[in-house]
């Protein structure tokens, strides 16, 4: 109920070995369980309190808005990667940006996650008023996406070339 990660399960379906991924929380632990080929390797990973789960960074932008020039830092658990990150948050100024096609007036958010390994992973977030992330931009993977609604979302493609992420990766 305090929003505080208690276990996870995560699963990869790519070709014929599909992977899974369980961890719980025990303590100052994190126990884990990973899957695959029908092979089970248990590991554990230190764990504390305050440390949030794969939504973290967005899930504490829209509990408390930042203001513009904010700073905040955070630990999250970071997906497909499986470990804590240190994140450090900095709110911009409010800046016009496109989403799908249209002119918008959002504040910008720079966040940058650093793994143990010293590995930093920037990103950047538009969010409206109530902290919400309309649009995320994550430049190492050229990947931008966008808040919207179900409508838009299944909306026939236009015309011209087409992408299967499955396929094109």
């Amino acid at each position: 109920p305090a929003g505080e990660v208690v276990e996870f399960v995560t699963e990869i379906t790519m070709g014929q070995a599909p992977s899974k991924l369980t961890g719980r929380v025990a303590g100052d632990r994190m126990d884990l369980e990973a899957e695959s080929d029908g092979k089970r390797l248990k590991s554990q990973m230190a764990w504390g309190p305050g440390i949030r789960g794969f939504y973290g960074v967005e899930q504490s932008l829209a509990a408390t808005p930042p203001k513009p020039g904010e700073r905040r830092k955070l630990q999250v658990l970071v997906p497909m990667i499986d470990q804590v990150a240190k994140v450090a948050i900095t709110a911009g100024e409010l800046e016009t940006t496109d989403v799908l096609g249209k002119s918008t007036s959002l504040l910008r958010v720079e966040s940058v996650s650093t793994l143990p390994d010293g590995t930093k992973m920037p990103e950047t977030y538009w969010l409206d008023d109530a902290g919400r992330v309309i649009k995320r931009r994550v430049d190492s993977m050229q990947q931008e996406s966008f808040r919207t609604t179900e409508a838009i979302a299944q909306a026939a493609a236009p015309a011209g070339p087409s992408y299967d992420v499955g396929v094109d990766t």
